[in-house]
C-alpha cells in the first residue's frame, strides 16, 4: 500500500461518514428556504456551528443568510455545482469575514439539498496547501478528479477536497519522499480538532 492509499483508507476510517452525515442534515430538510437559511447560518439542525465558521461574527452571518435567503429563486435555478458556487461567490462575496472557505461550504450545503455535487476539486486554505504540496499551482481555481493521483480519484470530488485540507502536511511529506511507517505515524486530524469529532461543527 502506498502513501496515498494510506491516506485515503484513513479518510475512508475517520472522516467520509462524518462528511456524509453534515450533509444528510441538508438534504433532510422539509424545504429549499429552511436548507439555504441553515446554510447560510453555517449550523447544523440543532443550531450548533460548524467549525470551519466558528470565527465568523454574527453580524456576517446574518447578512450572507439574508442574501442568500433573497435568491432562494435563483438559487432553485442552478442545474450545476459550478452555477451555484458561483452565485454564492457572487452574493456574499462582497460581505466583511465571509471568505473563499464560508463560500465553499455554503455552496456544498445547499447543492446537497438540490441533488447537486461538485464534479471539480476546489482550492481554498488549507485544500490549496495540499494541493500544491502535489505540485499543483495555488493559483488555480480548481482541478479534475483525473490529474490526481490514481489512489486519490476513488473518492468524490467533495472526498478529495476534504483530504487535502486534512492531510495536507502528510502531503507535504509524501511529496519529500517520508516513508510509509512516518505517515502512518503522524496524527489522523488536522483540523486542531479532537479525533472522531464532528467536521466543521
Amino acid at each position: 500500500m502506498n502513501g496515498f492509499e494510506r491516506l485515503v483508507q484513513y479518510y475512508r476510517a475517520e472522516y467520509q461518514p462524518e462528511a456524509a452525515e453534515e450533509l444528510d442534515i441538508f438534504r433532510r430538510q422539509p424545504s429549499l428556504p429552511q436548507a439555504i437559511y441553515l446554510a447560510g447560518q453555517a449550523m447544523d439542525d440543532n443550531c450548533r456551528r460548524f467549525n470551519h465558521q466558528f470565527r465568523l461574527t454574527k453580524e456576517a452571518l446574518n447578512n450572507a443568510t439574508a442574501a442568500l435567503t433573497a435568491s432562494t429563486a435563483a438559487i432553485e435555478r442552478c442545474n450545476d455545482f459550478e452555477q451555484l458556487i458561483t452565485l454564492i461567490e457572487d452574493l456574499v462575496g462582497e460581505i466583511t469575514r465571509i471568505g473563499e472557505l464560508y463560500i465553499y461550504d455554503t455552496a456544498l450545503r445547499i447543492g446537497a439539498k438540490r441533488g447537486i455535487e461538485p464534479e471539480l476539486v476546489y482550492l481554498h486554505a488549507g485544500t490549496r496547501e495540499g494541493a500544491k504540496a502535489l505540485g499543483f499551482d495555488g493559483n488555480r481555481k480548481s482541478i479534475h478528479r483525473s490529474e490526481l493521483p490514481t489512489a486519490l480519484q476513488s473518492l468524490r470530488p467533495r472526498e478529495i477536497e476534504d483530504l487535502l485540507c486534512i492531510y495536507k502536511e502528510d502531503l507535504k511529506r509524501l511529496a519529500q519522499g517520508a516513508s510509509l511507517p512516518e505517515i502512518a505515524a503522524a496524527p489522523v486530524c488536522r483540523y486542531g480538532r479532537p479525533r472522531k469529532s464532528r467536521r466543521k461543527c
